[in-house]
């Protein structure tokens, strides 16, 4: 293109390229970028914090700028990403609070708001991509932009009472969407001066009602706790969740972090949390993890989950003297041994499989013969059931006994009807005895059944603290005068009578046997005791009664009144004779004839015999994210 000048000669005009060069001089030109450590490579080699465009091209410039604008999509997908997660988590615990349906402070309202940061962060990427493609294709127009700096940390302060309770994963819920109601603020700076950049300053926008929002988390938190210990197990609510038509597994969880799954599934699944999911869910996601590791024919890393697993539960078997924690892994260790019979490839036990659906045989181990493990097992359960009766039942039970059974008085209302309160506190005492003792087995029941036990274990632990009660107080009545005569006999009887129509109604009528002996003593004492009722007494009125315990209630009879005489010598030793020619007949072993003493205390092993079966289906099991199992295993 020519123009003329004044004097009618024509110049020709310098090009765009020979005008972009003359530029580069000025500063006019230089685009600058005010994060220098976020940029590329080739941005981070030059020392200045401007380039012209004769250093870097144009079309290197651009692609910078696109590579920030990716990373910063890219960071906004991972923030609502994040946002969503905590919804649902909040939506979850919600769902968890036992039954309690008012208001947390966290409407829906509140959590639509927490999606502002994302939403303003992809207004001002979809702003500034547009600039930048703008600015480098107008030609004429000011080349200087400063990229948006994404914040480094969106989450608030961390308060005190958020610190003190972070093991709770409703409480984690709480304290995750709160955080996500804080939100950034981008304030421009007014600039001076021709070359500066214009930069922007980042700073925290609070929720207008922020202080009330962490007020209500620290009252909900509290308010979590004591549902936690002041509700029973009768009063929990359980949810049963959809189903997930278009969500199917084969029962399969695969495991990534083996140490960490065995901490979450022994050490982070406290009983309180338990009783909220699925009934032994340790037992079947264990199982699921053995058949994922038999599908893959990998016997190392079997044996290696099961050998982490193994190591931490044993250490916290060992440690524990809590009844809910000991009762939770007696149960689920018991459900994970016949689980491991019930899917077994084994034949040599048509009875572990003969009630299997087509898809449970289906389920069955294919390429290892898991009964190692079952033998392991099998110790663990005995240890755990021991340190269940030993440590956590017997040192409060026992105590209950003898009062509840041998001082109670059902009469004590009407006899202390007139008389002053200092005057009966010893009675009231006496009167609350039994009740005390059938609250106890009725806690010891509950938690069993809370946590899922079945019927073989819930007999065994009822029946042996049965045992227990029969064993010390026969041993009681049988050196203690005072018990034995006819009125104290026919209260024994009475309380002994309530304590067998509590095990009826729980379902438990075979444990009624195990107080038989006591029942027979009472017996003992009311019958007549003469030579003409010889035959009775020997019979089988006392057939659960060693020869020695029934003389030894005899020995220490006292009469009622002074109508009735004591037993003579000679009339026990007849007793004597024909007692012992009953066990001779029975064919009853030579020690019970010297035995007197009933073993109060003794603890025999958990009996593993019984075989228990599952119903449960496999593909049904899901992974709870209050553990945030997500991380460590996912199932297949």
């Amino acid at each position: 293109m020519l123009e003329f000048d004044e004097i009618g000669t024509s110049t020709p005009q310098p090009s765009l390229q020979s005008r972009m060069a003359s530029a580069a001089s000025s500063d006019y030109y230089c685009m600058t970028f005010d994060e220098p450590e976020e940029m590329d490579d080739v941005t981070l080699s030059s020392s200045a914090t401007s380039k012209r465009p004769s250093d870097v091209s144009l079309d290197e410039a651009v692609r910078g700028a696109h590579k920030q604008t990716q990373l910063l999509a890219q960071q906004n997908m991972d923030l609502n990403d994040k946002l969503t997660r905590q919804s649902e988590e909040l939506a979850e615990a919600r769902a968890q609070l036992r039954g309690y349906s008012g208001p947390l402070g966290l409407g829906e309202q509140e959590l639509c708001r927490g999606l502002s940061p994302a939403k303003s962060m992809l207004s001002s990427i979809t702003t500034m991509d547009s600039d930048v493609v703008d600015g480098f294709g107008g030609g004429g127009g000011d080349f200087r932009r400063s990229r948006r700096s994404r914040p480094t940390n969106i989450d608030p302060p961390i308060s005190s009472s958020a610190s003190s309770s972070g093991q709770s994963s409703v409480y984690h819920s709480l304290n995750t969407s709160l955080a996500s109601q804080w939100h950034w603020s981008h304030v421009s700076t007014p600039t001076t001066g021709k070359v500066s950049t214009p930069s922007s300053n980042r700073q925290f926008v609070y929720p207008p009602n922020v202080n009330t929002f962490y007020s209500l988390r620290d009252a909900v938190g509290t308010l979590l706790s004591q549902l936690a210990q002041n509700t029973s197990d009768e009063e929990i609510i359980r949810l049963e969740a959809f189903d997930k038509g278009s969500v199917t597994h084969s029962g399969f969880l695969e495991v990534y972090n083996v140490p960490e799954f065995a901490r979450i599934i022994v050490c982070e699944l406290k009983p309180s949390l338990a009783r909220l999911l699925t009934k032994n869910l340790p037992a079947y996601l264990l199982l699921a993890a053995f058949r994922n590791h038999d599908e893959k024919r990998d016997e190392t890393a079997l044996t290696g989950l099961f050998s982490s697993v193994h190591l931490v539960l044993k250490d916290t078997i060992s440690r524990s003297h809590d009844l809910d924690l000991l009762s939770l892994w007696l149960v689920n260790l018991w459900r994970l041994f016949n689980l491991l019979r019930q899917y077994s490839g084994e034949d040599k036990q048509p009875e572990w499989h003969v009630a299997n659906t087509e898809t449970q045989n289906s389920y069955r181990f294919k390429a290892y013969d898991v009964a190692p493990i079952r033998d392991q097992l099998k110790l663990r359960i005995e240890e755990c059931y021991s340190s269940l009766m030993k440590k956590a039942i017997e040192h409060v039970f026992s105590p209950k006994i003898v009062p509840g059974i041998l001082q109670h008085e059902s009469s004590s209302d009407l006899m202390t009807a007139g008389q002053d309160k200092r005057d009966r506190g010893g009675v009231d005492s006496q009167r609350k005895s039994l009740d005390d003792l059938l609250q106890f087995m009725d806690l010891v029941h509950t938690k069993l059944k809370t946590y899922g036990g079945d019927d073989v274990v819930v007999k065994q632990v009822i029946g042996q603290m049965a045992n227990w009660m029969c064993a010390l107080a026969l041993n009681h009545m049988m050196f203690r005068r005072e018990l034995c005569n006819f009125e104290k006999a026919i209260q024994i009887k009475h309380n002994v009578t309530e304590i067998q129509n509590w095990l009826n109604g729980k379902g438990l009528p075979d444990c009624r046997e195990n107080l038989e002996p006591l029942v027979q003593a009472c017996h003992l004492l009311q019958s007549r005791k003469d030579a003409s009722n010889m035959d009775t007494l020997c019979g089988e009125m006392t057939s659960r009664l060693k020869p020695r315990q029934v003389v030894a209630i005899l020995q220490h009879y006292d009469p009622s009144d002074e109508m009735e005489d004591g037993l003579s010598p000679e009339f026990l030793i007849q007793i004597q004779k024909k007692l012992n020619e009953r066990a001779i007949a029975n064919g009853d072993p030579i020690e019970d004839k010297d035995t007197l003493i009933m073993m109060g205390t003794y603890l025999p092993p958990f009996n593993t015999h019984p075989f228990s079966y599952s119903d449960f289906p496999l593909e049904t099991l899901s992974l709870p994210s209050c553990l945030h199992m997500q991380s460590v295993c996912r199932l297949v």
